[in-house]
């Protein structure tokens, strides 16, 4: 280990534990200098500095201007490129963030690797982990910076609205990959704020002045039900827009994310067959038995479960047919709401043995797979009795009986709100409350506990880094992070899918998540060693299963107000679900369309990065071969190049085209803006030899006094392509 660290130049110190306890303690790091040095050889991704580029780039040619547009970022902030060690000048002062993500990859790097990119061929996931194979070390993690992690608690711990979460500081401590659960959790949070106050007087209305309903109509609920569906569809949309936009500040958007060896992977030397080198791999011949069997376990757990569900059915349409009354109508709901929170403790405990026994060779791989294992088993599980209750009683079993209530109603819409609040009630909010408030406690109680009983070791006499080993969890953020991401995934469900039943547990849901954005990261500060960073780019595959619930829920909540809560008792119900149906989907085209993928000052900073970093970092001049007089902003790219070729000019390809594109964008809106005298109403910009607008056909204003070259009236009128 100390000849590893002295070859990449990682300086390190070794001493006994203060304790006495049966350990040595070696601490490791790396100058700036040689930091540096190692992110100029990897290329790894530094933002500039605006100031100082700028500068540089307008001696070497490059200038940009914005056009008057104060939606886009001042032509120079928020741009990012690979780091070069010998134009050091040219980037902003390294960041805790950027060493701690620098020297986990020097550490990480092969030690075979030759000259700056040697690193010390540590494995960190396997270093700490309990496998057989590590004999030698009981963990690696970074160390918590006292004064920083105080002043990031003073801005995340105190009460606050969820769009004020400091979350810039939390990915300046914390890196990327946990800055965006958080930013996606405050989001979510946000959005839920106005829903909730909404949800809190429909649920009142609702109660006040329609429970009494014969038919058991719910005509407030059919309404809601539209109303939270493209409320959540904005929400997620806003969410794909806000993330990309993240990803360009945080310097990580176009990121690969970080693909470490899985600890435990069990495989044997083999060739690769597409490079030729021996690696140590798990054919797929060996892990399709073990997939095989994998799958029949999985079958297996959805069958008890499809059991258990049956067996609830059966004895609520038996409670019914005896004309039970009371609050003994709820044991079914109650037995299904305890039976669904057991299966999924049990479920995720078998998951994550079946993949481990796959043998998944990375952690990408091995997460991805338990990911798609969890949602599959907690969409049937969560949402099966619910969907039961929603759009299949009526005919089986019929509805009405709730509360004692021996009238039968046309609608099952009673039924389903009273199924909802209490599985979400012990499913979301009691587990979710617990699991954020209380287990923690416990826990951290329990440890210092037997901490204390071992006599062996001088705990007054432990040094600061015996503390976070000894007091400290270990906090893995990618396996830990499905676990909260499944938690959403769950929550997410209920309110996109039945949350219009009872309104009143989307302001549950928005209490449970305030209160998680604090409490977890109380864990993070205090109850856990400091987390390893890891730059990426988004919350990953979560999104996507997210997105898929959210096209689900249009359906669903289009069937919910015609079929179970009888919005058109009157009218054709085939007719109108289409009708509400085709209406849920218009309005998600149209909110697609309001927040795009990537918002447009993002877009033009991405475009100009690239020739940023030749300028100032390849010290090669900007050549503009593109003609920017005011005939060639309007036209194409193909249009442009066809000029070249009539016109002579020295000709480039379309990539060079295309790199250079956005600047003829920017200057024609920045040409607009200096001449709105030489732009149609329809938006077309005329030549200045051009009478009639080729779009609309509108005659072009007269000439104005001073404007270069004027109408030539002598010659035909030359309309603009």
């Amino acid at each position: 280990m100390c000849d590893a660290c002295r070859a990449a130049e990682v300086y390190y110190h070794t001493y006994d534990a203060k304790s006495g306890a049966p350990y040595r303690i070696t601490r490791i790091g790396a100058t700036l200098s040689r930091l540096k040095i190692y992110a100029s050889a990897i290329d790894h991704k530094m933002g500039f500095d605006p100031e100082t580029i700028m500068s540089e780039c307008l001696e070497y040619g490059l200038d940009f201007d914005n056009g008057g547009d104060d939606d886009l970022y001042e032509p120079f902030q928020h741009l990012y490129g690979p780091y070069n060690f010998h134009s050091s000048e040219l980037y902003r002062e390294f960041k805790p963030s950027d060493r701690m993500l620098i020297f986990k990859r020097l550490i990480s790097a092969s030690d075979h690797y030759k000259g700056d990119a040697k690193g010390c061929g540590f494995d960190v996931p396997e270093l700490n982990s309990t496998t057989k194979d590590n004999l030698f070390c009981l963990g690696i993690f970074p160390l918590h910076e006292f004064a920083a992690r105080d002043e990031l608690e003073k801005k995340w711990m105190p009460l606050n609205w969820p769009w004020k979460l400091p979350i810039d500081d939390i990915k300046e401590y914390f890196g990327e990959q946990i800055a965006f659960y958080f930013a996606f959790l405050a989001h979510v949070t946000t959005w839920l704020l106005p829903l909730s106050a909404l949800a809190l007087v429909f649920q009142i209305a609702s109660f006040v002045f329609f429970y009494g309903n014969k038919d058991g109509s719910m005509p407030l609920e059919a309404l809601f039900a539209i109303v939270s569906s493209t409320t959540l569809a904005v929400a997620v949309d806003a969410w794909i827009c806000k993330q990309s936009e993240l990803g360009h500040l945080w310097e990580s958007l176009e990121e690969a994310h970080e693909v470490p060896a899985r600890p435990g992977f069990q495989g044997i030397v083999s060739k690769n067959p597409k490079t030729g080198k021996l690696e140590l791999d798990f054919p797929q011949r060996l892990r399709q038995p073990r997939q095989r069997s994998s799958l029949i376990v999985t079958f297996f757990c959805f069958a008890v479960l499809f059991a258990a569900l049956i067996s609830i059915f059966a004895f609520r349409a038996t409670l019914r047919r005896s004309h039970t009354s009371g609050f003994i109508s709820l044991l079914p709901s109650a037995i299904n709401s305890v039976q669904i929170s057991l299966f999924s403790i049990a479920y995720r405990m078998i998951a994550e043995r079946l993949t481990d026994y796959e043998n998944h060779k990375t952690v990408d791989e091995h997460n991805g797979s338990l990911f798609q294992k969890l949602t599959a088993f907690y969409f049937v599980n969560n949402y099966s009795s619910l969907f039961y209750q929603a759009f299949f009683r009526a005919q089986i079993e019929g509805c009405g009986g709730e509360l004692g209530s021996s009238v039968d109603t046309d609608y099952c819409g009673r039924g389903l709100a009273i199924l909802v609040a209490m599985v979400f009630f012990v499913n979301d909010f009691g587990i979710r409350i617990m699991r954020s408030l209380v287990m923690p406690r416990i826990m951290s109680m329990y440890k210092k506990r037997q901490a204390a009983k071992d006599t062996s070791i001088n705990h007054e006499a432990m040094g600061g880094i015996e503390k976070q080993f000894f007091y400290l969890a270990d906090y893995e953020p990618t396996s830990n992070l499905i676990r909260d991401y499944i938690e959403l995934f769950a929550q997410w469900g209920y309110l996109t899918l039945f949350g219009s039943a009872c309104p009143i547990v989307i302001f549950m849901a928005f209490i449970t998540n305030f209160i998680e954005t604090r409490t977890d990261g109380f864990k993070l500060l205090h109850e856990y060693r400091r987390v390893v960073p890891s730059r990426v780019s988004g919350i990953g595959e979560p999104l996507n299963i997210y997105i898929k619930i959210l096209y689900l829920s249009l359906p669903v909540n289009a069937g919910l107000a015609v079929f179970t809560y009888g919005l058109a008792k009157q009218l054709p119900s085939i007719l109108v679900f289409v009708g509400i149906l085709l209406t849920l989907v218009a309005f998600s085209a149209m909110s697609s369309e309001a927040y795009p993928e990537m918002p447009n000052k993002t877009e033009v900073q991405i475009g100009r990065q690239k020739m940023v970093y030749q300028c100032a970092v390849e010290k090669k001049p900007f050549q503009n071969k593109i003609d920017l007089d005011p005939s060639m902003l309007g036209k194409s790219i193909r249009e442009i190049k066809e000029a070249q070729l009539q016109s002579h000019l020295p000709t480039v390809s379309y990539n060079e085209l295309g790199d250079t594109y956005h600047i003829v964008k920017i200057q024609r809106r920045s040409w607009a803006v200096k001449n709105p005298h030489l732009v149609c109403s329809c938006g077309n910009h005329f030549v200045q030899d051009a009478v009639f607008c080729r779009k609309c056909g509108a005659k072009r204003p007269a000439p104005i006094a001073g404007e270069q070259g004027g109408l030539r009236k002598s010659q035909n009128p030359i309309y603009q392509g």
